[in-house]
């Protein structure tokens, strides 16, 4: 009895593995081996392909919480098998600088240096699964952010399972797990993002990545650009700040709401910020904007 049952827990083992992830209408993508674990979203694979974990933001270089969200993603990936799946666009085009670090406490120890990047070719833009020791195959993404290792980005053109991920971020959030306990990361009231906008740039994209709560007091749209105001003074209170062909797409490929039904709203807002005479986020898609109950 005890060699039979040993042999159908191997079995079960055996059909588990091989079940492969649950992809929910993701398409399946390449398979390989982790190799290198290069930031704490960015990883490379046996055959060389690098990928950036789509629908992530990871601390990297000398930020906060950078070594530890290195570390999650060796833990839960490194050396395992892993499998790539795809719900929008599958590589980004061209390398893109990330932003400047955002201000950290004092005290934070200082990360390990980062490992010798392989000269960069083309990088898919994917979810992981990789698969464990006992066969279980594991969301990489949605494991990252549960504790608190990373926090939930959305792209316009590749934000499938958004929800599912904002749902685990809220729960690590809550409990101030990993990057959540650290004042660097904490949500930014619009009244705060007034007091942090004099460091910021001038240009969409290129500011630290930052999670914004507010009420949008009004709405200011046109064919060419939108505004949701935070504040009495658009010249120097918190926005957001929709431009060009992203007001179009907003309400049409990208089946978000209507600009006018976020006036008197409650949101939570994700993105770069820059200053433009005030602290501003540019969104071009509506899963960077969460409405927020009450």
């Amino acid at each position: 009895m005890r060699r039979t049952g040993k042999l159908a827990i191997l079995v079960a083992l055996g059909l588990l593995a091989g079940c492969g992830p649950k992809l929910d209408g993701l398409e399946k993508g390449e398979k390989g081996r982790v190799a290198q674990v290069l930031d704490g979203d960015t990883l490379l694979l046996d055959g060389g392909l690098r990928v950036t974990l789509t629908g992530i933001e990871a601390p990297f270089g000398d930020q906060p919480f950078a070594r530890e969200a290195r570390a999650g993603l060796e833990r839960l990936a490194l050396h395992r098998p892993a499998l790539l799946a795809y719900g929008g666009v599958k590589r980004l085009p061209a390398r893109t600088p990330k932003a400047q670090p955002v201000d950290g406490a004092s005290g934070t120890p200082s990360p390990a240096p980062p490992p010798a990047e392989p000269p960069r070719s083309e990088t898919a833009l994917a979810q992981v699964f990789a698969q464990s020791e006992g066969g279980r195959w594991i969301w990489v993404q949605q494991a990252m952010v549960q504790e608190g290792l990373a926090r939930v980005r959305t792209r316009k053109e590749n934000h499938a399972r958004a929800a599912e991920l904002l749902a685990a971020e809220a729960q690590a959030r809550r409990a101030r797990r990993g990057l959540w306990g650290q004042a660097a990361y904490r949500v930014l009231t619009a009244e705060a993002a007034i007091a942090k906008a004099a460091d910021l740039p001038s240009r969409c994209g290129q500011g630290p990545f930052w999670v914004v709560e507010g009420t949008v007091r009004d709405v200011s749209a046109t064919p060419e650009r939108v505004y949701l105001n935070f504040g009495a003074d658009y010249r120097s209170d918190f926005t957001v700040a929709v431009y060009g062909e992203d007001v179009a797409d907003w309400t049409g490929d990208q089946h978000g709401p209507a600009f006018e039904s976020y006036e008197g709203r409650k949101v939570r807002v994700r993105g770069r910020a820059a200053n433009r005479g005030g602290p501003l986020i540019c969104a071009d898609h509506p899963a960077q904007i969460e409405m927020l109950e009450g």
